[in-house]
């Protein structure tokens, strides 16, 4: 079987403050306050026996000039030769101890997607239906859209039906 990837900024955990001027602070060496309703969801996951992995572009590639310019904003560090590899490990150290305290266990890291994850939850994402192209937001807002408009046609045409622009039609069947 395979695993299920959810996102950890803006999905499992709150990403960012507004500031005054309505824009988003991110700051990249805190992770916010749990998402009830996706921390549920997790541990439901968890309870079922299901794979579930923290993906995430914390640890993500980076290069050693970011890496240093984060770090340096903590307390004590002291600039080494690997600030990369610095950097994932507080990283992995911040989200291990984020999930021991809001899921119950330590859950693993990545940021690689491979060909077992069957599943992804993620803020960012746009699912497109697999080998078609259409992006299924857009299916489904269409779809809205022409029930709304059916909904107004009954209204005002009753049972009688209702041939669409594209010449679809609808009869009360």
């Amino acid at each position: 079987m395979g695993w299920i990837g959810v996102d950890l900024d803006g999905t499992l955990a709150q990403w960012g403050t507004k500031d005054p001027v309505t824009t988003y602070v991110y700051d990249v060496l805190t992770i916010g306050a749990p998402i009830p309703k996706m921390v549920e969801r997790v541990k439901a996951m968890i309870a079922e026996g299901k794979d579930v992995r923290i993906f995430t572009a914390r640890l993500g590639p980076c290069t050693a000039e970011e890496a240093l310019e984060a770090l340096a904003r903590l307390p004590g560090y002291e600039p080494s030769q690997t600030p990369c590899l610095d950097w994932a490990n507080y990283q992995t150290t911040l989200i291990e101890t984020w999930c021991q305290a809001h899921l119950g266990k330590w859950l693993p890291i990545t940021a690689v997607k491979d060909f077992h994850m069957y599943e992804l939850w993620d803020d960012r994402c746009k699912q497109v239906a697999t080998n078609t192209g259409q992006v299924l937001e857009e299916v489904l807002t269409e779809t809205v859209a022409r029930v709304n408009h059916l909904l107004d046609v009954h209204d005002l045409y009753g049972d009688e039906g209702y041939t669409f622009p594209d010449g679809d039609t609808w009869v009360k069947g």
